[in-house]
């Protein structure tokens, strides 16, 4: 019998963790990456249960969890970033909000996902950044030490809100929150040195050169074709989500003159089912019957002009999380795509196994067609045999 799909609404502490420069340290030495990834992985298995918490998913080189209380939350994160610093060093990023979400047996979603996923980008490493909400809830907890990093409004988050960092012995104690977060605009951030106004000054003779050499260097080479200006994080992350979304769409075009597809470019994990470049895939979808849509990006990173993100893909019968590298063109500004590779192909629904299971009894029917047909009894006990060897395979 199928499974059903329960689901309930919680109230929360959502913590994401992240290793900061995973993809760079992965192209500049891949057995020291993969260490500091089992490291990273075996401190949170060790630690998690004992804070009441649990891993919901854990992506390579992050993880989403949620855990009972706030305050668990927070002893959680403090001891993670403590063992984390020692040798050999891991550099988490972990943030914390206190969110209302949806919890089934996929996973979470919501407004609190969204919101945690945000105060993460702004994270430096070794530091434990926490929502204003949450530091409501820990206030009266004289051993957690916080301070304000000011309010910032997030991308697609309605609400100001106020960033704190838990400063304990042993985090990093951020001046300010870093540049490379996915947000709007930032507000009431702490003041700047007394010294502004000197640099003020130097600011506005500097920009005062940059334009009269920007005009002699116009004049010069007015006849050649200007330069590009670089790609942003959050204009690459616009483009690649685009990408991703029309890839796995049938109904619209993949083609994208600022994307190309890397020689050695593969789907590593993907199978025919799942592979949009798979004819079996693309007659499958043109009929609607399982077309994967982008349920978005949870998390990215740009570094060195090589920009990477974790996506997860939703269909009627998958659940996929996956990972993207890519490298950008800095003289065309173009994104060439390395690999997607899939990370974690959720079961599939009872209908796909028993797709399967009539496929392989049709199979044994044919090679005994000179044999005596197979009796009801016989029948049973094949399917029976079949189902047990699927559900060990997708486990």
């Amino acid at each position: 019998m199928d499974e059903k799909k329960t689901s309930s609404r919680i109230l929360t502490a959502i913590v994401f963790a992240d290793i900061y420069g995973y993809t760079a340290m992965m192209q500049k030495d891949e057995p020291h990456a993969l260490e500091i990834r089992n490291r990273f992985k075996k401190i949170l298995e060790d630690n998690v249960e004992n804070f009441e918490g649990k891993i919901i998913q854990f992506y390579g080189d992050g993880a989403l969890m949620i855990f009972t209380s706030g305050l668990k939350a927070a002893e959680f994160a403090i001891k993670l970033q403590q063992e984390a610093a020692d040798e050999p060093k891991v550099p988490v990023k972990t943030a914390i909000h206190m969110g209302d979400v949806v919890y089934d047996n996929e996973g979470i979603f919501g407004d609190g996902v969204n919101v945690t996923s945000r105060i993460e980008s702004v994270c430096h490493p070794g530091s434990v950044l926490i929502s204003d909400k949450l530091r409501d809830m820990i206030s009266n907890q004289p051993h957690i030490i916080t301070k304000s990093l000011g309010k910032v409004t997030f991308k697609n988050v309605a609400k100001e809100i106020e960033i704190f960092a838990i400063i304990n012995e042993g985090l990093v104690n951020p001046d300010s929150i870093s540049s490379d977060g996915k947000f709007s605009q930032k507000k009431d951030e702490p003041a700047k040195s007394s010294n502004k106004k000197y640099f003020y000054g130097i600011g506005v003779l500097v920009l005062i050169a940059a334009i009269i050499f920007s005009v002699i260097h116009f004049t010069k080479e007015k006849n050649q074709t200007e330069k590009e200006i670089p790609l942003k994080k959050e204009d690459t992350r616009k483009q690649v989500e685009d990408y991703l979304s029309r890839l796995y769409n049938p109904a619209s075009t993949k083609e994208q003159p600022n994307i190309l597809l890397a020689d050695n470019f593969a789907i590593k994990g993907a199978n025919e089912k799942n592979n949009p470049f798979a004819s079996e895939y693309k007659d499958t979808a043109k009929n609607k019957l399982n077309v994967l849509q982008l349920a978005g990006i949870q998390s990215d990173e740009f570094a060195d002009k090589n920009y990477s993100c974790s996506f997860t893909l939703h269909s009627k019968s998958d659940s996929i999380q996956a990972k993207l590298i890519s490298e950008v063109m800095p003289k065309s500004n173009k994104i060439k795509i390395i690999s997607i590779e899939y990370t974690n192909v959720i079961a599939l629904k009872k209908q796909e196994q028993d797709k399967n299971v009539r496929n392989e009894i049709k199979d044994v029917k044919e090679k005994k067609r000179d044999e005596e047909k197979l009796t009801e009894e016989e029948k049973k006990i094949l399917k029976r045999n079949i189902k047990r060897r699927l559900q060990k395979k997708i486990q």
